[in-house]
């Protein structure tokens, strides 16, 4: 049997961020593209219990194809409409903390399309 831990990166491709600042209102407006799954990262892989199966152990190219197949599996888990939701809202959180403080509004606008 194989036991394993994968982490999900979820995020926005900084390259479509669209933006503008009003230096007179103070104001960034800034178009933020749709959350996505950037990586699927295998963390850790161990082979367990093989000394008590029946059954017989898993080869070494059984292993790599296994874990591939968890990965996959992992990157389909993540394709989550209401996960990525929260990443967003997550995202929009966190941007709105950094600016605290700083007399400087953020607008953000829904993307075109």
């Amino acid at each position: 049997m194989l036991s394993g831990s994968y982490r999900g990166k979820l995020g926005i491709d900084v390259g479509q961020v669209r933006g503008a600042f009003d230096p007179v209102t103070r104001v960034l407006e800034l178009e933020l593209p749709p959350s996505q799954i950037l990586s699927v990262e295998l963390l850790h892989l161990e082979r367990v219990y093989e000394d008590e199966s029946w059954f017989t152990p898993i080869a070494t190219e059984e292993v790599i194809d296994l874990a591939r197949q968890n990965g996959r599996q992992g990157h389909e888990g993540l394709d989550d409409p209401e996960l990525l939701r929260a990443a967003d809202r997550r995202l929009h959180t966190e941007l709105r903390a950094a600016l605290a403080g700083t007399g400087v509004a953020l607008r953000l606008a829904e993307p075109a399309g």
